[in-house]
């Protein structure tokens, strides 16, 4: 074999062999990715992690952690249990944070 055939046989060998490697990062990365959303799933299916879009209601607090309305109101005073009003009336909803409700009551 003559030393211009082997560059060209070299050549096109080096070139196939990144094409693999490319196409394994793919590969790999979708997996990785598969694997993080069905990590989730299972997490937030679990309970262990709430949604990011998850806010909840002082009836679920009440459920969850056993505690009367005035003890949310108190908390919500001192600023202890950050909450977040939606509309500017008296008949304003009020919600939590799952992550702002674990801090306050130290889950």
């Amino acid at each position: 074999m003559k030393d211009v055939d082997k560059r060209i046989v070299f050549g096109e060998m080096r070139r196939l062999m990144d094409e693999m490697r490319e196409q394994i990062k793919i590969e790999i990365r979708d997996q990785v990715k598969a694997a993080s959303r069905d990590l989730y799933e299972v997490l937030t299916g679990l309970g262990v992690i709430e949604p990011e879009e998850t806010l909840w209601t002082k009836s679920d607090i009440i459920n969850r952690y056993n505690v009367s309305l005035s003890t949310i109101n108190n908390m919500m005073a001192a600023g202890t249990l950050p909450y977040s009003k939606t509309g500017g009336s008296q008949q304003a909803r009020v919600r939590f944070r799952p992550a702002d409700v674990r801090i306050a009551f130290q889950e």
